[in-house]
């Protein structure tokens, strides 16, 4: 090819390129790999509604934080909350399943691929926000603690209800299901705070006493919270007890430095309670707390879990 026919080439690519560049090229993909569910928006026909870096099924965890066993049911049915996921997963048999089968139940979001981060505000207003503590009450009802939007959330015996409907039918710490402002509209014995502003939400945890009344860490407000048995079926109960507090507008936090501390909390996460009704509750301050029986607000713990008796006053 001579000089004369390769500037004649040259000319006639660059002319193509700059017809090229006169058209409207479309930016955004058309499709998408390695995820079995996209949700379009009007500003990206192709985002996926996830917060995993790889697919979902309904069989992972990603952090999981808590763990809860209905024993009204035969096998007993188990419960974890799949935080990171922001979603709660429940397997029918608790003894029977197989290595790696997919959860039979998906609690928080809309199906088994979503993760993305639900409740007020997004169009799932009843879905969850990192869950944390989970309790089965006697009758097979699940409690959830939505750390991300300052609630627990009551679902009726879950596996009665049909797969693609499973919500909550009552609220604890808000006053409806579409708020979620910790401590709204003040601190009160109706109120629970588990996450503040934008920080990451809080662990709390939560148990039954054998009368069927509610025991909660509120975190936030570094308190633990009884609600009476006959209030759970309602929205926003009213607390009848308070203890790491003297009373329910309270919510001053004991120093990590004063670990002796019996008679306040510093954000209490894990709580439980014996067959004689004493409460155990683990606090930031690296310790377990034991109060016993008889309760009154603001009585301070009996004993310290996690500090040498030379410590103790």
């Amino acid at each position: 090819m001579n000089q004369k026919n390769v500037a004649l080439l040259l000319c006639s690519l660059a002319l193509w390129i700059c017809s090229l560049s006169a058209q409207p090229l479309n930016r955004k993909p058309i499709r998408v790999f390695g995820h079995a569910r996209n949700i379009a928006t009007s500003t990206d026909p192709l985002a996926v509604d996830t917060a995993a870096p790889n697919l979902v099924e309904g069989r992972e965890l990603f952090a999981p934080q808590g763990v809860a066993l209905d024993t009204s049911a035969n096998p007993p049915v188990l419960y974890v909350s799949d935080t990171a996921n922001n979603r709660v997963l429940g397997w029918r048999n608790s003894t029977g399943f197989e290595v790696g089968a997919p959860a039979d139940l998906v609690i928080g979001q809309r199906d088994r691929f979503t993760t993305i981060p639900q409740g007020p505000g997004t169009p799932f207003s009843t879905g969850i926000t990192a869950p944390t503590g989970l309790a089965v009450d006697r009758d097979g009802s699940l409690f959830v603690v939505d750390s991300g939007n300052n609630r627990i959330l009551r679902y009726p015996r879950p596996f009665e209800q049909p797969s693609d409907a499973v919500n909550p039918q009552n609220v604890i710490g808000q006053a409806t299901m579409a708020s979620n402002v910790a401590n709204s509209p003040v601190i009160s014995e109706r109120t629970l705070a588990f996450r503040l502003g934008n920080a990451a939400p809080l662990r709390a945890g939560l148990t039954f006493d054998a009368g069927g009344n509610l025991w909660v860490t509120d975190p936030g407000n570094n308190r633990i919270l009884r609600f009476p048995a006959g209030s759970l079926a309602q929205n926003q109960p009213a607390a009848d007890l308070v203890l790491g507090q003297q009373g329910f507008t309270g919510r001053t936090g004991v120093a990590a430095t004063n670990r002796q501390e019996k008679a306040g909390v510093n954000q209490p996460s894990g709580v439980a309670v014996d067959p004689s009704g004493r409460v155990f509750v683990t606090d930031f301050n690296n310790r377990a707390l034991v109060y016993e029986p008889p309760f009154t607000n603001g009585k301070p713990a009996a004993r310290i879990m996690g500090i040498p008796t030379q410590v103790q006053g």
